[in-house]
């Protein structure tokens, strides 16, 4: 048995603060205890398939192998996906009460009497219609962009299903103005998804660019054979080279005829004052893994 008395004097607590501070200290003890069982769980798990991926890899079954990776890859992927469709819900909710509140707020006074007659509560009634009509592209945002198919002019292959949601969830991005980060694991088609999103842009929205692409230098093949794999017809240009070489791409560049520039880290601070001059639609960063 617990002897509350000894543990509240201890704590500097008087029993006066008992039944206030008692029922926090155990919910938060209770959280913490089942946070931490779900995560050794979650740890037992994830050491069971490992060793199961190293038995395959010991046994020389490479099919068993490729199996268990592709399978953690789905459970991973699974629970993203889920989060994200979450997400989006809650967006789509927080433009509709927005969309709600814009037909409901209350129309501003002008001349010179509007100053006169504003009370506090007035004021920043008018205050949040003005951000809100600021902020219109967010209010108005478009939660109909459902991509079912994959851009015609996409001839690689075939997006797979978590591929085509990654790029609804980026096109949510577009509409709504918004940077994002495609965080998950290597391997599941960063590069494709976001070459689809450009081609989406560009096939169904009207946007050809210019988008620049930032990676790390021995990055930059990868990137232009995936853009000469699944996209040909993007104008996708390769910007590298030694400075007299540079200097003949930007009069080339100056002309305007390009979708996409792809360079790395060191030249977009040697070569900003050229660079800087170019209104450049989307900007993406493929960060060094190394």
């Amino acid at each position: 048995m617990v002897n509350w008395h000894g543990w509240a004097k201890i704590r500097g607590y008087s029993l006066a603060h008992y039944h206030i501070v008692t029922p926090k200290m155990l919910a938060e003890l209770q959280r913490k205890v089942m946070s931490q069982a779900w995560h050794g769980r979650q740890r037992q798990r994830a050491t069971r398939q490992e060793k199961l991926r190293l038995q395959a890899l010991k046994s020389d079954d490479q099919e068993a192998y490729l199996r268990m990776v592709e399978e953690s890859k789905n459970e991973r992927l699974t629970m993203l996906l889920g989060k994200m469709n979450d997400l989006l819900v809650r967006l789509g909710a927080v433009v509709r009460r927005q969309k709600d509140a814009k037909h409901d707020g209350i129309e501003p006074l002008n001349g010179p009497q509007a100053e006169v007659h504003h009370t506090p509560t007035t004021k920043m009634k008018i205050l949040e219609e003005s951000v809100r009509d600021e902020d219109d592209d967010l209010i108005e945002a478009k939660l109909d962009d459902g991509v079912t198919e994959q851009p015609s002019i996409l001839q690689g292959g075939e997006l797979r299903q978590y591929q085509l949601e990654g790029l609804q969830w980026m096109l949510f991005l577009f509409n709504n103005n918004l940077n994002g980060i495609l965080a998950d694991e290597m391997g599941l088609g960063k590069t494709i998804r976001t070459i689809s999103l450009i081609a989406y842009l560009m096939e169904n929205k009207g946007v050809t660019g210019p988008h620049l692409i930032v990676a790390p230098k021995a990055a930059l093949p990868n990137w232009i054979n995936e853009f000469s794999t699944w996209a040909p017809s993007i104008a996708a240009y390769l910007y590298d080279g030694r400075r007299e070489q540079r200097k003949a791409m930007q009069k080339e560049l100056s002309q305007g005829k390009f979708s996409v520039l792809i360079t790395h880290y060191d030249l977009i601070i040697k070569d900003k004052a050229f660079l800087k001059k170019i209104h450049w639609h989307y900007m993406v960063v493929d960060k060094d893994t190394g």
